[in-house]
């Protein structure tokens, strides 16, 4: 296992790029680290089957059993000292972006790289060799068997490239009630990449404010929830402020639209709200749902915003018909009381061109 983390070290720092002339100001590290600290302790104890990565060192003694197991990713992409692995706890050192095939399967297809390139790609899981690319071989984590994942900067540790199959792979993992949980530095203005160790992560790309929803949402991801982790900035990259989020983000709207007749009545306090579908609420209107966005908007981060109201008629969902979601259509209460069919008005009002729906 050594020769693998070896490899994964070497590709990382073939990956890293030095900012040229950068002028870097560090504001605020302490009452970071403390924050970073504080988000750590509430979670790394999940409950559930969790996945950490590149979680630091000194944290790992925290997590307390939740009824699932632990799986312990490192990568890499931090300069902490190795871990001491729990006992009990499942580790491998690989990249994020591969969370598919087996330790010998990455340690194989790495031996076959015949130049630096081909080493990252065959570590990040985008080149498999014939050794590595066995069809029988069971998958290193199986799809939807993740309850939580906790990686700290993953959005500003990998490049960009590579940040899009790690969060492919997470929500591959991840169960249906699953959710992710990252903390990230985010750019006021545009930023090249840059090399910047901080609280020894090695951080190489600074998203915008305005990207980072759009990054997670084209990933699978919804619920996405920022959470300022210190009021000021913490960094400044040549003029650029960097501030520190906690991010929180869910699966769960995977699979077929099915209609048991629900209908979804949002409580406020806004005037209206669109979710990640593009699907418009508005204050005390009943909008017809399909089940699955039913028991989503149950759940956290939505939970106590929605009433779901539920038809005298209500289907089964095994014989419930399929859901027409391209439209936001009112559910009337004589569809709700079973006197009409389904297909009421449409609503008319919208959230705004910032919303995409």
């Amino acid at each position: 296992m050594n020769k693998l983390a070896d490899m994964i070290g070497v590709a990382t720092k073939l990956a890293a790029q030095e900012g040229a002339g950068s002028d870097i100001l560090k504001w605020h590290e302490r009452l970071l680290s403390q924050s970073l600290s504080d988000w750590m302790d509430t979670e790394l104890n999940g409950v559930g089957s969790t996945v950490l990565i590149d979680v630091p060192a000194d944290s790992l003694a925290r997590r307390v059993s939740s009824g699932g197991a632990t799986t312990l990713i490192w990568s890499g992409l931090s300069t902490l000292p190795n871990p001491v692995i729990p006992s009990g706890w499942r580790f491998s050192n690989r990249m994020p972006t591969n969370l598919c095939q087996s330790d010998a399967s990455l340690l194989s297809a790495a031996k076959l790289a015949s130049s630096p390139y081909e080493l990252q790609q065959a570590l990040a899981g985008t080149q498999q060799s014939d050794v590595s690319a066995n069809e029988h071989e069971e998958l290193w984590i199986e799809d939807g068997v993740v309850d939580h994942i906790v990686a700290p900067f993953i959005v500003n540790s990998l490049h960009s490239s590579h940040l899009s199959l790690a969060l492919k792979e997470l929500v591959r993992v991840l169960s249906t009630n699953g959710y992710f949980k990252t903390t990230v530095l985010l750019a006021d203005q545009a930023l090249a990449d840059q090399n910047v160790e901080l609280l020894s992560y090695r951080l190489q790309q600074f998203p915008q404010e305005i990207q980072l929803s759009s990054i997670l949402k084209i990933a699978g991801l919804h619920g996405i929830t920022f959470t300022p982790l210190v009021q000021e900035p913490v960094l400044t990259v040549n003029g650029v402020e960097l501030r520190a989020f906690a991010v929180s983000a869910y699966t769960g709207t995977k699979g077929a639209c099915l209609d048991q007749k629900d209908a979804a009545l949002y409580l406020g306090p806004w005037s209206q709200v669109c979710d990640d579908d593009g699907h418009v609420y508005p204050r005390g209107v009943r909008i017809a749902v399909c089940a699955k966005t039913a028991a989503v908007l149950q759940k956290p981060p939505y939970a106590g915003s929605f009433a779901i109201i539920r038809a005298y008629d209500r289907p089964d969902l095994a014989d419930a018909p399929l859901f027409d979601c391209s439209q936001d259509v009112i559910r009337t209460v004589a569809e709700t009381k079973g006197t009409v069919v389904s297909g009421a008005n449409l609503v008319e009002e919208n959230c705004g061109s910032g919303c995409d729906c």
